[in-house]
C-alpha cells in the first residue's frame, strides 16, 4: 500500500515529475546490474523505483507550494517557501510520503490562515474560512510582526522599482509607502488594525499543491512504478536461479 501524509496532521499547472519513460530507464537500469550478477535487490523489502519516483513528486510538491505563493503576492511567506524535503516513511508493506511543515516548526502555526484566509470583522471575508479575527485591535505581538514585515518587504524590493511579479508589485507598493510614512510603527498599527477589519484573502497555496501533484499522473506514475519493481524482482529471481543450475 502506498500512502501519502502530510506533516500538518484547485489547480493551476499539472506537475509531472517523472513519467512512464523515466521509471522504464529506471527499471533497465536495475535488470542491466542484475545481468552482470548484482541481486543486492534480491537482500532488501525496498522498492527502490517507487521509493524515487515518490520522492520526485515530493520534490515537486515543494516547488508547487513556492510557485503557488509566488502567484498570490504573498510577501510575507518567509519560511512557508520553506517546506521539508520530502521522506518517506515504511510500515510493513505500506509507503508513507511525508511532505508539508513539520510538527512543531514555526510555519505549522500560520501556515492555514495564509491557505484558507481569515475572516475579517468588519468585512466577513472570506465568507468559506474556518478562522476568523473576533475584535479590530491587534495585540502588540500582531502590530510588531506586521513592523517586521513591512521591513523585510522593503529590503526585498528589486532597486530598480521593476514589478515582474505579483509578489514584486506588492514589494514595491509598500516601499512607496513606507519611503512617505513619518512613523512606521503607526503605520504598522494601522495596517494591523486595517487587516483585522478586512480579512486576509485566501491564497489556497498548499491546496491547490497537493491537488497539482497527486492527481491520476500520480497514481499512474505510482502503480507502474510498483510494477516495475515486481519487474525487476521476478528477472532477478529467476537469473539468479538460471545461473545457479548450470
Amino acid at each position: 500500500m502506498v500512502g501519502v501524509s502530510y506533516f500538518i496532521t484547485f489547480a493551476l499547472f499539472i506537475y509531472m515529475s517523472i513519467n512512464r519513460n523515466q521509471i522504464e530507464a529506471l527499471r533497465d537500469g536495475y535488470i542491466q546490474k542484475i545481468g552482470s550478477g548484482d541481486y543486492k535487490v534480491l537482500n532488501s523489502k525496498k522498492l527502490p523505483i517507487l521509493e524515487q519516483a515518490l520522492l520526485e513528486f515530493g520534490k515537486d510538491f515543494n516547488d508547487a507550494i513556492v510557485d503557488n505563493l509566488e502567484k498570490a503576492g504573498a510577501i510575507g511567506r518567509g519560511k512557508l517557501a520553506e517546506p521539508a524535503m520530502p521522506t518517506i516513511t515504511k510500515f510493513g508493506t505500506k509507503y508513507v510520503l511525508n511532505l508539508g511543515y513539520p510538527t512543531g516548526s514555526e510555519q505549522i502555526e500560520y501556515f492555514d490562515y495564509i491557505n484558507k484566509g481569515v475572516k475579517g470583522v468588519k468585512s466577513g471575508e472570506p465568507a468559506d474560512t474556518p478562522y476568523s479575527f473576533k475584535s479590530i485591535y491587534p495585540n502588540r505581538k500582531m502590530a510588531a510582526n506586521i513592523f517586521s514585515w513591512l521591513n523585510t518587504a522593503r529590503k526585498k524590493a528589486s532597486a530598480d522599482n521593476v514589478a515582474t511579479s505579483p509578489t514584486e508589485k506588492k514589494r514595491q507598493g509598500l516601499k512607496q509607502t513606507l519611503t512617505g510614512a513619518k512613523n512606521k510603527r503607526s503605520l504598522a498599527y494601522a495596517i494591523s488594525v486595517n487587516i483585522k477589519k478586512r480579512g486576509i484573502a485566501q491564497t489556497k497555496y498548499f491546496d491547490n499543491a497537493v491537488a497539482q501533484v497527486f492527481n491520476k499522473e500520480f497514481t499512474d506514475a505510482v502503480a507502474y512504478a510498483v510494477i516495475s519493481d515486481a519487474a525487476v524482482r521476478i528477472v532477478a529471481n529467476i537469473t539468479k536461479e538460471t545461473k545457479g543450475n548450470k
